[in-house]
């Protein structure tokens, strides 16, 4: 059962942390077309803003199923 919750977790960041890198891509073809100092710190904003939530979200995820199994065992 281990080995499927980890597949679910990686599952999860895969696919979290793979909207921030195409968010990026994206800003990036932005800033390809058109360069601004404005547009380049809202393409870092985005990715560490993503990054950060996305980081925060499976911390969140992986306390969730920790203590959903800590609380399984007790029973």
């Amino acid at each position: 059962m281990a080995k499927k919750e980890k597949d679910v977790v990686g599952f999860l960041a895969l696919m979290l942390l793979g909207r921030v890198v195409l968010t990026f891509v994206f800003d990036l073809f932005s800033l390809a077309r058109d360069f601004s100092v404005g547009k380049l710190a809202d393409a870092l904003l985005d990715l560490g803003g993503g990054v950060a939530i996305s980081l925060l979200l499976l911390w969140l995820f992986a306390r969730f199923r920790s203590w959903r199994s800590r609380r399984a065992q007790s029973r």
